[in-house]
């Protein structure tokens, strides 16, 4: 199964609906800021000197400008902007069931909200349910990142769990808000998609997120390198929730020699 995204956040909504929603997620931090700083310029501008009021403009703008940064990257405003839009997820996803395909053709709203890849596939994933629950139990554990290395032979399904694990995490009351951000790499994309992973692990965005690596028998042996000394052997603060690897059987074990982690 191969599913590709043009980022490597996996949208949780169809691609439009999603990108509309990051969009008003940027939009409401410039949307605060100017309502703010009309909220304190107004009783000024009634002074009618010419000169004052470009002067104001002058330090008004540069003001709003620090203002939408420090509100864009102020945690609190992040954390209740992420909320609501994993609350949207959540009610897509158990609005429409997604445990069986017959559901998507009735062409619910929610169904058609649901992107293709997190559809239910037309036959059952039974042996993944097990691995899914001991991946949701271990996100509810926050203390500590965890690292899962998963083995299956080939169509076995371990990209399809990755996607079910996903769905799991949107449909959690507590976690939904980690479903909305889980990375998903495919290094069967080739070398780029690999160094991405490395560009991105430690930032912002990925930090205290779900990390998935698919096709990781593919791994070059200098990205295998740093990408152990960056997630096993580092003890930065910065790091993902949960890192979930996932390889061929014999291909991880015959080429590259590795074992759980």
């Amino acid at each position: 199964m191969v599913v590709r995204f043009e980022d490597t956040r996996v949208a949780t909504l169809i691609r439009p609906l999603d990108r509309t929603l990051v969009a008003a997620k940027f939009a409401f931090v410039p949307a605060v800021a100017a309502i703010l700083s009309l909220i304190a310029v107004t009783p000024l501008l009634d002074v009618g000197a010419t000169g004052i009021v470009n002067v104001l403009i002058g330090i008004v703008a540069p003001a709003v400008a620090v203002l939408y940064l420090l509100l864009l990257r102020g945690e609190a405003v992040s954390k209740r902007v992420d909320k609501i839009l994993a609350q949207v997820s959540r009610w897509v996803a158990l609005t429409c069931n997604h445990d069986y395909a017959s559901t998507h053709q009735e062409g619910s709203i929610a169904c058609r909200m649901t992107p293709e890849s997190l559809q239910a596939p037309l036959f059952d994933y039974l042996r993944q349910e097990a691995l899914v629950e001991e991946l949701v139990r271990s996100c509810e554990d926050d203390s500590d990142p965890d690292y899962w290395f998963v083995e299956g032979e080939g169509g076995s399904g371990k990209t399809r769990a990755a996607l079910m694990l996903v769905q799991a995490l949107v449909r959690h009351e507590r976690l939904c808000g980690l479903g909305i951000r889980c990375h998903l790499y495919d290094f069967g994309e080739g070398a780029e998609r690999q160094h991405q992973l490395l560009n991105g692990l430690g930032s912002p965005s990925q930090t205290g997120a779900v990390i998935l690596i698919d096709n990781f028998q593919l791994v070059e042996e200098e990205v295998l390198s740093e990408l152990t000394t960056r997630l096993v052997k580092s003890r930065a603060p910065r790091q993902a929730r949960l890192v979930v690897i996932l390889a061929r059987r014999e291909a991880a074990l015959g080429s590259q020699g590795l074992g759980p982690i």
